[in-house]
């Protein structure tokens, strides 16, 4: 008797693994990572979208971002990183930056309606900062500018 419960457990044990397993699981918000500092000694808190999936999907589908907040494209490799406002609900500052985080190339108040255009073609970069509209120039980032990562 005491070793069909055993059995029926186990098997209602290893039944609800494999159920567990047959859902994969739900994809999590960007990670909140470093923070960057500014010219003018603001501080944003960046998401990091470090794989395909993530920069692909960037903030598309959000509804805003925080005026101390930002995600920071990270690339394997300085390249060509053209991109567009795809899924986008609000305005965007869009910034280059070189390996050593300087400022190549900005692309700011970038409308949502702009897409399938695509901005910073032809520059050369390793990251792109996208924050609210009106942040690049709020915070004092400007062409040559290095920000900091903490």
């Amino acid at each position: 008797m005491m070793h069909k419960k055993l059995i029926t457990v186990g098997i209602i044990f290893i039944a609800g693994v494999l159920f567990l397993n047959a859902f994969p699981p739900v994809s999590a918000p960007p990670i909140h990572g470093p923070k960057l500092t500014t010219p003018t000694g603001t501080e944003i808190s960046l998401f990091i979208a470090d794989t395909d999936a993530e920069r692909e999907k960037g903030l598309g589908g959000r509804d805003s971002l925080g005026a101390d907040e930002g995600m920071l494209f990270i690339f394997p490799e300085t390249s060509v990183h053209p991109f567009w406002m795809k899924g986008m609900r609000f305005p965007l500052d869009m910034i280059w930056l070189s390996d050593e985080m300087e400022v190549v190339h900005l692309e700011t108040d970038v409308a949502v309606d702009t897409y399938p255009a695509l901005f910073g073609q032809g520059i050369q970069a390793r990251y792109v900062l996208e924050l609210s509209a009106g942040m690049a120039e709020k915070s004092g980032i400007t062409l040559g500018n290095v920000l900091s990562l903490e």
